[in-house]
């Protein structure tokens, strides 16, 4: 295969978010509003039929078993939130991670991918909002 689509998605919100703190690796859970925000949560097509991986920290894992429709969740510990998005979009526009990004992304929404065998990543579609289940 040339090319790998993939899509990747930050976690549901924290009572940290909620409070504006950064968590980084403290391992918090889903406030409320979160845990019935990830659960309206309805993955498009084709992505709703992809493998899924998250974080081992609570938050994500939740974030990602309570979406729609259900599925196993690998859990890897190489796998981080928003600055592995970042970095993503870094290596996708050329951004060199200084001052404003080029896109704003939404952290509620899907962001779609590709990479290819040589590296490149590219930004197929931003902000792609979850259909409510």
């Amino acid at each position: 295969m040339s090319a790998v689509p993939f899509a990747i998605l930050r976690h549901a919100a924290t009572a940290w978010n909620e409070q504006g703190r950064l968590q980084g690796m403290t391992d918090t859970p889903l406030s409320s509003a979160g845990s019935a925000a990830a659960r309206s949560w309805r993955l498009p097509t084709p992505v709703d039929r992809w493998r899924r991986m998250s974080s081992p920290l609570c938050r994500a894992r939740q974030t990602a078993e309570l979406m729609r429709p259900a599925a196993a969740i690998a859990v890897d510990s190489r796998v981080s939130h928003k600055a592995a998005i970042r970095a993503l979009l870094s290596l996708a526009t050329g951004w060199d991670m200084t001052g404003r990004p080029p896109i704003r992304l939404d952290w509620r929404c899907l962001h779609f991918f590709t990479a290819d065998r040589d590296g490149k990543v590219i930004l197929e579609r931003p902000n792609v909002a979850m259909e409510a289940a």
